[in-house]
């Protein structure tokens, strides 16, 4: 899920469209899941924002996606 949030910014922001940053991540928010998923997709969108803005300060996708598995994997049990 968090590679899907990162793709659809990534889309976002190759895109000269005019719609807005706010609403695709919420429209496209709702199509997963609630919980675990839809945090793991907003997740990689913000995460992917971040970044293209110069903003990560050390923080990387890998970590994202650690932390992130680690908390389905706790949920999951």
């Amino acid at each position: 899920m968090i590679e899907r949030g990162v793709q659809c910014a990534q889309a976002w922001l190759d895109t000269s469209g005019e719609i807005p940053l706010w609403w695709e991540l919420a429209q496209t928010r709702k199509t997963f899941p609630v919980g675990d998923c839809q945090d793991a997709f907003e997740a990689g969108f913000l995460l992917s924002i971040q970044q293209r803005l110069g903003g990560a300060r050390g923080h990387s996708l890998l970590a994202a996606e650690s932390m992130c598995i680690g908390t389905v994997t706790r949920t999951a049990i």
